[in-house]
């Protein structure tokens, strides 16, 4: 078993080819965005102000105290701990 190193008579070493590893991620990126588009995930902001709406209903559900608010087919209820309900 033995470690893999380019020859020592190479002439150009192998980080010389950046620019073309760079390019070849840019056009893999675009690719990666524009499969992505398709599939419409692209709009990745979209998703992050979801996902903060999210959590702040939940944190405003968590913090709402004894008389919680239950939406119930497009209605709002108020329940007390003994499990009444009042309209």
């Amino acid at each position: 078993m033995g470690l893999c190193f380019p020859c020592p008579g190479e002439s150009a070493p192998p980080w010389s080819d950046l620019k073309e590893k760079r390019a070849k991620f840019a056009e893999a990126a675009e690719r990666r965005q524009e499969e992505a588009a398709c599939w419409d995930i692209l709009d990745i902001q979209a998703k992050e102000v979801e996902k903060e709406k999210e959590k702040n209903i939940e944190n405003k559900l968590l913090h709402l105290g004894p008389y919680q608010k239950v939406n119930m087919g497009g209605q709002f209820h108020k329940h007390n701990m003994s499990g009444k309900v009042y309209c």
